[in-house]
């Protein structure tokens, strides 16, 4: 394609001069000290050597298989202690059974856990952004005589808890768990939109007298991969 005329354009070179080779993650610049094996890239074993975790080594860029048992954990137990302190009865998807004596409570609120996803932010440090999804769905029958607004303060209840910082411990009661320690506190993603929402839909067809709500929540957590929070 020609140029306009009388504009021209400055000699640009025939071939690029190749800019500088990218540093491998698994080759670091030493600062003077002898290199070791020639480890493949993000394989680089680590030793797990923090005393408030006891687990077999983990490879770098690699999430810890751990987190999802205990994020799910504590999320369900948090969920579970807010349910009982309010007198309602509470099941977490894919940890509890449906029972008949469940369904046909007068109230009741449905836990589902989403994530945690993963996001390597460093190759060279195994620092990790763990995104996760947790919603609490409510079903309340109508009948004769029940104060309706009930129910809302349960909700209120709950979205209080959501709404907070929750602290991650290492739940599951699996060999090496130590309920003791928390590796980090999941946080709300006020920063990417509404983090903690209170939805209600009404009755949800005319043949079953029940309404439905729903407190949706979004959280993020950032750990390495030896479990430990990221400073």
């Amino acid at each position: 394609m020609s140029l306009p005329t009388g504009e021209t354009r400055p000699p640009y070179p025939v071939t690029l001069e190749p800019g500088p080779l990218p540093v491998q993650p698994s080759q670091p610049d030493t600062g003077g000290v002898a290199p070791g094996p020639p480890y493949p890239p993000l394989s680089v074993p680590v030793s797990l050597s923090s005393p408030n975790f006891k687990t077999p080594t983990v490879t770098i860029g690699t999430p810890n298989p751990n987190w999802a048992r205990w994020i799910f954990a504590s999320l369900a137990t948090l969920m579970k202690n807010v349910a009982t302190a309010n007198k309602i009865p509470c099941l977490v998807e894919g940890l509890d059974e449906r029972t008949t004596e469940f369904m046909d409570s007068t109230d009741r609120v449905e836990i589902r856990i989403t994530g945690p996803f993963t996001r390597d932010l460093s190759v060279t440090t195994a620092y990790y952004e763990l995104s996760v999804d947790m919603n609490a769905l409510f079903v309340s029958r109508y009948e004769i005589g029940k104060n309706n607004y009930a129910i809302l303060a349960v909700i209120g209840a709950f979205q209080t808890a959501m709404d907070a910082p929750i602290p991650i411990y290492q739940y599951g009661g699996l060999p090496g768990d130590d309920e003791t320690v928390c590796i980090g506190v999941m946080e709300p993603r006020n920063k990417r939109g509404d983090a903690v929402r209170v939805m209600h839909f009404g009755q949800a067809d005319l043949t079953n007298r029940v309404k439905q709500s729903l407190v949706d929540a979004r959280y993020l957590l950032f750990l390495t991969n030896d479990g430990q929070p990221y400073v």
